[in-house]
């Protein structure tokens, strides 16, 4: 439950302060110096934000990036012609990918250099008898030897694949208030060292969701990004699949570009092949190949019911699970709905006090506000 304040307090100590001659600090705009954004890629890669790249398992996220990275190590032109200005470096923290079995090979197949392709394998610490070991990093944990890893090996370019896999084991992905408070020390050391941090992370199956709740976790990841990507299938062309972008708080979004995953027969691995740009938007990516009533799953239905349901706003939670119940959907169904759909919970400052239910703020995250929803 949200903890609110005391008004007489607050009011008390704001008399007290005034008191002391201590006054808000205000600045005038015309003392503020502009600064530009400056592009690892332009319209898709800023340097010092934290960037998200959403996808479908099937879509080749990890080869996308990977296949960019290559690109960025040698100087390569990107998919779009674009021409680095010299070649970078780039660390990579990764959790399901092997690093012999897959990612060198994606690596290699496009043409990356492989001694300005680094990962972050181990955080060192010392055991209960004084050994020296070393376990996986955890954000935002990690975040100074990441920091100090950054600094010395002057790393352009950090690839964190996938985001939820190296979260701490505190942060919960599903809770807004917790992620946003996860990923400021992230985007604060992405500011601080002007390192590009793309983080990727998988798309949930639910369709009957707006584009905006489809991403796994809570879209307090969303919101702490500056720029999203989303990777998806091309409705107009089997086989081939769109990168697009779906917010950008920095720059007017860029097309989208199509690619195809083709075998490397040398190296023994998948490689992307870029064909240009598409009309197709990121909305449009995310919405295609809407099953029919019938594929759906009880999740899906359950979800589709409460973005229904709350719609026009918060809805006492009885009223919700008596409907629900009314409409077939079983209860512990509906509480993995309202995980999934991000569906916030909250006690309504009333005489009776009931628990509400309602939906995050989709204007404010494309907006670019960074609001705390409370519960």
């Amino acid at each position: 439950m949200p903890e609110y304040p005391d008004p007489y307090e607050t009011a008390a100590d704001a008399l007290e302060t005034a008191d002391l001659g201590i006054v808000p600090s205000v600045t005038p705009y015309n003392r503020i110096k502009r600064e530009r954004v400056h592009w690892m890629w332009p319209s898709r890669l800023p340097r010092g934000k934290l960037v998200i790249l959403d996808g479908d398992p099937d879509v080749g996220k990890s080869t996308v990036s990977v296949d960019t990275a290559a690109r960025i190590t040698t100087g390569t032109p990107l998919p779009d012609g674009y021409i680095p200005p010299q070649p970078e470096n780039v660390l990579i923290l990764r959790a399901e990918d092997g690093a012999a079995d897959t990612i060198l090979p994606r690596l290699l197949a496009a043409g990356g250099d492989p001694e300005r392709f680094m990962e972050l394998s181990g955080i060192p610490e010392i055991d209960d008898v004084g050994r020296l070991t070393y376990r996986p990093p955890e954000l935002p944990t990690d975040c100074r030897d990441l920091e100090d890893v950054i600094r010395q090996y002057q790393i352009a370019l950090v690839i964190v694949d996938p985001l939820v896999a190296f979260l701490a084991d505190y942060i919960n992905a599903n809770r807004d208030q917790q992620v946003r408070r996860a990923l400021a020390p992230l985007a604060a050391l992405a500011e601080r060292t002007n390192a590009v941090l793309l983080a990727i992370r998988h798309l949930n199956k639910s369709t009957a969701s707006p584009t905006l709740y489809r991403g796994g976790g809570s879209i307090g990841i969303l919101a702490a990004a500056r720029l999203v990507l989303v990777a998806g299938h091309d409705p107009d062309n089997k086989g081939r699949k769109l990168l697009g972008a779906l917010k950008s708080n920095l720059a007017v979004k860029a097309a989208t570009l199509a690619y195809r995953l083709v075998p490397n027969e040398e190296f023994d691995c998948g490689q992307v092949s870029w064909e240009g740009t598409s009309e197709r938007s990121a909305a449009d990516i995310l919405q295609m190949n809407e099953p029919d009533a019938d594929e759906r799953s009880a999740i899906d239905e359950a979800v589709s019911f409460l973005f229904t349901v709350l719609a026009n706003g918060p809805v006492e939670t009885r009223h919700i699970f008596k409907e629900s119940a009314q409409a077939g959907i079983a209860e512990h169904t509906l509480r993995r709905a309202k995980r999934l759909a991000g569906v916030d919970a909250f006690k309504a400052l009333t005489v009776n006090g009931q628990w509400m239910w309602r939906l995050p703020d989709v204007t404010e995250l494309l907006d670019g506000d960074d609001n705390t929803d409370s519960g």
